[in-house]
């Protein structure tokens, strides 16, 4: 595991995850996110609306994050270790949402059809192992080879996004939130190598991250109080 050594003050090895649901928790931010992965341009914030679940069925599961934009129904995770079971965790964690929807507003047994909000399932993926911008995992690659994938009852897309800095620039560009954060992430990374220490790594990029102007003043106090316990 990476970034894992502490020192001193006891440091949230979760670090990454957390940070980058705190920085995503407005819908002003979020709505920044929406539109730089998926080319759009709306303007009004209050057309998010969070559904993120406090604790999912399966195995005590959490996602990160996921909201309803108009019609779309949108998951995202945060993945500092890759994982060939993201598929299946998008499946449950859809059902489980769906689930929370439908509960109590529809009949599953009406003669009427239920409508449902388009899914959408990213990861954002920012760990050290070598891994290409983007790419698309499926459920079914995981089915056993001798049957027909496409004709299979069930099936769930994730679309993986390498948020490392230098990958993915023009979603870079377009969201600021996301391009600090890589930035910030990879400061982490650089004084770490240097320092082996993870306390100390993160003070230094705070650091330079405000000399930098990344996210100013404001980034330092939410960051220290919510990465030391």
């Amino acid at each position: 595991m990476e970034e894992t050594k502490a020192t001193g003050n006891r440091v949230n090895l979760k670090y990454k995850d957390r940070l980058f649901k705190l920085i995503f928790q407005r819908k002003e931010d979020m709505l920044q996110l929406y539109n730089a992965v998926n080319g759009t341009d709306y303007q009004n914030p209050d057309e998010i609306e969070f559904n993120t679940l406090d604790d999912a069925i399966y195995m005590g599961m959490k996602n990160d994050v996921s909201y309803l934009m108009q019609d779309v129904m949108n998951l995202y995770e945060h993945q500092s270790t890759f994982s060939p079971n993201l598929p299946l965790r998008g499946l449950l964690y859809f059902s489980d949402l769906y689930r929370k929807i439908i509960e109590g507003n529809h009949d599953i047994y009406s003669s009427k059809r239920i409508p449902l909000e388009y899914p959408q399932f990213l990861v954002f993926y920012n760990g050290t192992q070598q891994e290409p911008e983007q790419q698309i995992m499926f459920l079914s690659d995981a089915y056993p080879e001798r049957y027909d994938k496409k004709k299979a009852a069930l099936e769930c897309k994730a679309v993986v996004l390498n948020i490392n800095l230098g990958y993915n620039k023009n979603i870079m560009n377009r969201c600021r939130k996301l391009k600090e954060y890589a930035t910030f992430i990879a400061c982490i990374r650089k004084y770490q190598n240097e320092e082996k220490d993870i306390r100390t790594a993160i003070d230094l990029a705070v650091e330079e991250c405000i000399e930098m102007n990344c996210n100013g003043s404001s980034f330092q106090k939410r960051l220290l109080r919510n990465l030391c316990h």
